[in-house]
């Protein structure tokens, strides 16, 4: 039996999440990440492959993804700065990535993208529920052999999906509001 949720609650959190685009300098406590991670690993995951794969990056730690951000943006010839600020915008980074379960038979590989996906969004709705905004990016220098050896992505198939960064809302960030509904975006059949 599926134990019942406060629905005013869930609705609530999806609805109103927003992306963060900035963060107060407060850290963020380890245990909120726990949190977060555990309910993100609970996404819908066909034939049970748990392909996500997830480095966490905090304080200084923030520094080896953007040692290798601006690497593999040197290699790429973009925007080293850029590509290093990333890293380095919120107290907290998770990247995720997915490692394809391919060798088992039937798992088909968008289907274990899918599932780091669903994931991710696990994470953020969590974190959201905690007060704590996170923004999900990506960028030319994120899906890379730099980033990747980070999280021991060294798969043929393997990939990163993003960099979420991860942080309190800063004072001065602006939300986005979302007046959209699903009618320009949905056909019904009846």
């Amino acid at each position: 039996m599926i134990a019942p949720v406060a629905e005013s609650d869930v609705l609530r959190a999806i609805g109103n999440r927003r992306s963060i685009y900035s963060f107060a300098p407060r850290p963020v406590g380890e245990d909120d990440l726990i949190l977060a991670l555990d309910l993100a690993v609970r996404a819908p995951n066909h034939r049970l492959t748990r392909p996500w794969r997830f480095g966490v990056f905090l304080g200084e730690g923030r520094y080896r993804l953007a040692d290798a951000l601006g690497a593999a943006s040197t290699r790429l010839g973009l925007p080293v700065g850029k590509a290093r600020r990333t890293a380095l915008l919120a107290p907290a980074v998770v990247c995720a990535g997915v490692a394809p379960q391919l060798d088992r038979p039937k798992v088909v590989e968008h289907e274990e993208c899918y599932a780091v996906a669903a994931a991710i969004e696990n994470l953020v709705l969590a974190l959201h529920a905690r007060g704590i905004g996170s923004l999900w990016t990506t960028g030319a220098s994120a899906d890379t052999s730099e980033v990747r050896a980070l999280l021991g992505l060294n798969g043929p198939h393997d990939h990163m999906i993003a960099i979420v960064l991860i942080g309190y809302p800063a004072p001065d960030n602006r939300l986005i509001s979302r007046t959209i509904d699903h009618t320009t975006f949905t056909t019904w059949h009846r």
